[in-house]
């Protein structure tokens, strides 16, 4: 910066003056430069020397008065602006053209100049230290701050146009620094609302929680619930709903909309479809369908499927009444409701109805241009396709999901497409790229404090390496489980539990995965979620066989046929219970278990699964004798190897 190296003596005198400060050291050295108070090589102090600043604030405050008058000027109302500041929105705010003096400024190193601009056309300057831009601002008195701040505010409004949101915010800080706390409060609510619409959930909590301080009230609770929902903490998005239920009319409506949803992520279905139900009791049109898909949502969760198949019906023919909204807006509810028939039908095996009903969404959202609906349709497709062992088509819907969330700028969303994408590869059989989709997902969702979706990352790494490092397993699991418990999430604490037993079982500990396999089996008969019942009591009757509880093994397999909605879940139920009767010398009992597990695997079509069951039924045909049809059963079998 000098020149010339230091001497020591001016080594000496710089380390004293700034007791090594690395700012204040840069600015001094650049003041001694520009002011020609160094010489010689090595470079060291003037002989005319004279008394210099004797802080930092006024170093900085030298290099603002050593500025032509005009220059000081104009700087001194650039810092209202902000650290950042724009060439012509600083012109109209000082009424005079500016661009001499702000070019004065960046030659004497007060001002940098960006490449990019907030403000499309308007060439963007910031103070090369947000210290010298308060320095600037020291400058002024308190009553012409608040008069240029108001003068700020109404500028930036006129431009929220160009620069969205964030100019928004910008104009709200002025506002209040204005000494119009009111009128900030509405524009930081303004901005959480679109910031809340572009997914952007962390921005639209900060803009939330600053219209909360300065305008409290039911609206701003509303614009905090939903940015917390989209953070996935749902206990204080709860909390805000409720706060904003006392608004009354569509905003009540609204609020109990959106706690439903919180509950639902924290596992808590029956107050969530209480919710749904609240809002669906004082709705019409476009918030009828809401409330009413949202209830489907809720009930398919606990297993209630013809009642979710009915309200999702009923939401499409909310939408058709006369009071439902305008035809854009109807058709991106119409798909929201779809692909609520789409899951249903899924959870119930269902899977060319499910299948039928997602594409008739994705088309609808593809002709409408609703670009947000065609993408939850393809996830949906990924879903279903996972659901049915089909792990190829289902990354191919996710890959084509996840730049569309990369390019909204949804971190969070991207993030859990990439922990579906995790699923599917685990279904695959990619361990590698399933381990590497979740440790990529994991950091992101941490860092927005979304602890449920940070729990299913680590729970399906668990499930990758279960085979390869049990005890790695186990402790991602505790660290899972963990999540789930601050995150309200009794489901998903459920589903920990479930897989937790099927790795001690793997390892031989089958008194502990009996233990946990019976606290899953609770969770999930508590949260009432029936699907992923069924196939936790199979577990639990697989660790009571283990340890010889045959008749309660024989229960437990029995409850999961009869609560089970998916044969495939069905088929695997029969085939325990035959193992657990031909264990206790029912060769009877056996016998008809595998013949149920036979014909349902038969109806599927799943030839592998098929083999391996009529060779099962073969050989305890052979057992009573049946020799006949035993080698019958063999043959049938190898023709469809």
């Amino acid at each position: 910066m000098l020149g010339a190296p230091p001497s020591g003596e001016l080594l000496s005198f710089l380390t004293e003056k700034t007791a090594g400060h690395p700012y204040y050291l840069e600015e001094l050295l650049r003041y001694l430069r520009d002011e020609h108070l160094v010489e010689g090589s090595p470079a060291r102090l003037s002989a005319s020397l004279g008394p210099l600043p004797d802080s930092l604030t006024a170093l900085l405050t030298a290099q603002l008065d050593a500025l032509p008058a005009e220059a000081r000027r104009v700087m001194k109302s650039a810092s209202v602006v902000g650290r950042t500041f724009w060439l012509r929105l600083l012109e109209r705010l000082v009424e005079r053209e500016s661009a001499d003096a702000v070019e004065v400024a960046r030659r004497r190193d007060i001002v940098i100049s960006q490449d990019a601009s907030l403000l499309p056309g308007d060439p963007q300057f910031s103070f090369r230290h947000a210290l010298l831009k308060d320095a600037a601002y020291a400058l002024l008195t308190r009553r012409e701050r608040a008069r240029l701040h108001g003068l700020a505010a109404g500028l930036l409004e006129s431009r929220v146009a160009e620069g969205g949101r964030r100019i928004r915010a910008l104009a709200a800080r002025h506002r209040e620094a204005a000494g119009q706390p009111a009128e900030a409060g509405a524009l930081w609510l303004s901005a959480a609302r679109e910031a809340a619409d572009a997914h952007s959930s962390a921005e639209a909590y900060e803009y939330a929680r600053e219209a909360e301080r300065l305008a409290p009230g039911p609206e701003s609770a509303y614009a905090s619930a939903r940015s917390l929902n989209g953070l996935s903490r749902n206990s204080e998005a709860v909390a805000a709903a409720t706060r904003a239920e006392a608004g009354g009319g569509d905003l009540a409506t609204d609020a109990r909309l959106l706690r439903s949803r919180a509950l639902v992520a924290m596992g808590q279905f029956a107050p969530s479809i209480e919710a749904a139900r609240e809002a669906a009791a004082t709705a019409t049109g476009e918030r009828l369908a809401r409330a009413l898909t949202q209830e489907s949502l809720a009930l398919r969760l606990v297993g209630k499927l013809p009642e979710s198949l009915d309200r999702a019906r009923a939401a499409l023919s909310a939408l058709d009444a006369p009071e439902s909204p305008p035809a854009p807006e109807r058709d991106r509810i119409r798909v929201e409701a779809l692909l609520a028939i789409a899951r249903t039908h899924r959870s119930s095996a269902a899977f060319p109805e499910a299948e039928a009903a997602a594409r008739e969404a994705l088309e609808l959202a593809v002709s409408r241009g609703d670009a947000a609906g065609e993408n939850v349709a393809w996830g949906t497709l990924g879903d279903l396709h996972r659901t049915q062992g089909r792990g190829e088509e289902s990354l191919r819907c996710y890959e084509r999901v996840l730049p569309w969330r990369l390019a909204m700028g949804d971190r969070r969303g991207a993030a859990v497409c990439r922990s579906t994408m995790g699923s599917a590869c685990n279904t695959l059989g990619r361990s590698d790229e399933a381990i590497a989709h979740y440790r990529e997902a994991l950091p992101v969702l941490r860092e927005v404090g979304d602890n449920f979706n940070a729990a299913w990352c680590l729970q399906g790494e668990a499930l990758a390496i279960g085979k390869s490092d049990p005890a790695r397993a186990a402790t991602l699991l505790d660290e899972a489980a963990r999540a789930f418990r601050d995150s309200g999430s009794p489901a998903g604490l459920a589903s920990v539990l479930h897989i937790a037993s099927q790795i001690r079982f793997r390892l031989g500990d089958f008194p502990a995965a009996r233990r946990l396999a019976l606290e899953a089996v609770e969770e999930f008969r508590r949260v009432g979620e029936k699907p992923s019942l069924t196939v936790a009591l199979n577990t639990l009757g697989a660790a009571l066989r283990a340890t010889g509880d045959l008749d309660g093994a024989a229960r437990a397999h029995r409850e999961s046929i009869d609560t089970s909605l998916d044969p495939r879940v069905s088929a695997a139920s029969h085939e325990e219970l035959s193992v657990t009767l031909e264990d206790s010398g029912d060769l009877a009992g056996a016998i008809r278990e595998c013949e149920a597990t036979t014909s349902l695997t038969e109806r599927r079509g799943d030839p592998k699964h098929l083999a391996g069951s009529l060779g099962r039924l073969s050989s305890l045909m052979a057992l009573t004798g049946a020799h006949a049809a035993a080698e019958a059963l063999l043959r049938t079998r190898a023709s469809l190897l």
